[in-house]
């Protein structure tokens, strides 16, 4: 039996080199997205904080992610969502949920434990969609958006 002693194997070598042709292409797709659900929910900055990168930037987008600025309103949110279909969900526990063991921590890390609460995250593939998808991707969460937050 012969193990690995490289980063990669050449059987994971054989499945991402094909890849690496498509990645630039598909990091400036997913980025053009972005920026275009940035244009289209800029009506929703009252419920999210809605970053747009700097154009000198170049951020990969694995998940996109918005900042609800009421957190207490996110399980609501991702569920009606995800009744409609969207590629919405909860964010990630950040720091503050991770043991002692894994990570130190100073002091209460409230900023942290707001952000964790109130993350949602966009998974990546619907970033891969053609323009007219990513428009009515935006038309239904706005929709969602303006039903949870104006209940």
């Amino acid at each position: 039996v012969q193990t690995c002693a490289l980063p990669i194997c050449e059987l994971q070598a054989a499945v991402l080199i094909p890849q690496f042709a498509m990645l630039a292409q598909r990091h400036e797709l997913r980025r053009n997205r972005v920026q275009q659900l940035v244009r289209e929910l800029q009506d929703l900055d009252g419920y999210a904080k809605i970053v747009n990168p700097r154009e000198q930037d170049s951020p990969a987008y694995y998940k996109w992610g918005l900042c609800l600025k009421d957190a207490t309103r996110r399980e609501l949110l991702v569920h009606h969502c995800q009744q409609a279909g969207l590629p919405l969900d909860t964010g990630f526990r950040g720091f503050v949920k991770r043991s002692s063991r894994r990570c130190r921590k100073v002091g209460s890390l409230a900023h942290a434990t707001e952000r964790a609460a109130g993350t949602v995250l966009l998974h990546h593939p619907v970033l891969l969609q053609n323009s007219a998808v990513i428009s009515k991707l935006a038309e239904e969460l706005r929709i969602i958006f303006k039903r949870v937050f104006e209940a």
